[in-house]
C-alpha cells in the first residue's frame, strides 16, 4: 500500500471538509425575502362601460392581495442600528389600497412595524425592527391595484443583498395524522389496484364487472398521484419558511 499516496489523500479530505465546515459555522447575517400574489377581484376588457368598481370610494379596475415574508436566514443577529437603508418593499406602478396588515411575526420582542410610502415613484410598505435572530422576521398583506414588478430593497450592514427566495409557501398547517392518513390511503388503493390487475388481467378472473372496477381504480390512483405531486412540491418549498410564517387570516 502506497501509505504516502494514502496520507495525501486523506490530508486533501479532511483540509477540504475543514473549509466547508468552517464556512457553515460561520456567523452571517443573511436577510431574506419571499412573496406570492393572487388576484381577488377584478374588471375584464370585455366588461361594459357603465360597470364600474371602487375600494374605499377609491376608483379602481381590479384587486390584488401580496403577502410577503422578510426573515433572517442567517445564522447572526440582525439588529437595527445595522440597517443603514430602509427595508422596503415596492409595487412598480400599483396603488396600495389600505394600509398593510401584519398577519404573522416570529415573536412580539422583535418589535416590528410597518409603515406606507412612496420611493422612486413606487408605492413602497417599509419594514422596522428591533432585532431579527436566525429564522425571526414578519409576514405581511398588502391590497394593491395590478403592479408591473414586485421587488425588495433596503442595506444591511454586513450583508452584500436581501435574498429572493422565490415564492412564498408557508408551511402546511394540516395535522401531520391527517397528512399521514393520507399517504396510508393512497398507498392502499395502489396496493388494490395491483391487487385487481393482477387478478383480472394475469389469471383472468372476474369478468368485465372487475375489468371497469379495475380500470376505474386505476384512474383514481394515478390522479391521487397526479395530485400529490404539487402536494410534494407545496412540502418542499415550505421547508425553507418557518413554522411562525403560517399566516393568521386565510
Amino acid at each position: 500500500m502506497n501509505w504516502t499516496l494514502l496520507g495525501l489523500i486523506l490530508t486533501i479530505v479532511f483540509f477540504i471538509s475543514t473549509i466547508v465546515l468552517s464556512r457553515r459555522l460561520a456567523k452571517k447575517q443573511k436577510p431574506a425575502w419571499a412573496h406570492n400574489t393572487a388576484k381577488v377581484i377584478g374588471l375584464g376588457s370585455d366588461a361594459p362601460p357603465e360597470l364600474k368598481m371602487s375600494f374605499a370610494g377609491i376608483p379602481i379596475t381590479n384587486v390584488y392581495r401580496t403577502i410577503f415574508i422578510f426573515l433572517n436566514k442567517g445564522n447572526e443577529t440582525i439588529p437595527q442600528a445595522n440597517v443603514t437603508e430602509t427595508i422596503a418593499v415596492h409595487f412598480k406602478g400599483a396603488q396600495i389600497l389600505r394600509e398593510p396588515t401584519i398577519l404573522a411575526t416570529s415573536r412580539q420582542a422583535n418589535k416590528v412595524s410597518v409603515g406606507q410610502s412612496t420611493k422612486d415613484g413606487d408605492s413602497v410598505v417599509t419594514l422596522e425592527f428591533l432585532y431579527l435572530y436566525h429564522d425571526d422576521g414578519v409576514v405581511v398583506e398588502v391590497l394593491h391595484t395590478e403592479s408591473q414588478h414586485i421587488r425588495c430593497s433596503g442595506n444591511i450592514m454586513g450583508t452584500d443583498k436581501i435574498d429572493d427566495m422565490g415564492q412564498f409557501v408557508p408551511p402546511r398547517s394540516e395535522r401531520l395524522l391527517l397528512r399521514f392518513t393520507e399517504f396510508i390511503a393512497v398507498g392502499s388503493l395502489t396496493v388494490v389496484f395491483i391487487a385487481l390487475a393482477l387478478v383480472r388481467y394475469k389469471l383472468g378472473m372476474g369478468g368485465r364487472l372487475l375489468e371497469y372496477v379495475t380500470v376505474g381504480l386505476g384512474g383514481l390512483v394515478v390522479g391521487s398521484l397526479f395530485g400529490g405531486w404539487e402536494a410534494i412540491w407545496h412540502a418542499i418549498q415550505s421547508v425553507k419558511f418557518p413554522a411562525w410564517s403560517i399566516p393568521k387570516k386565510q
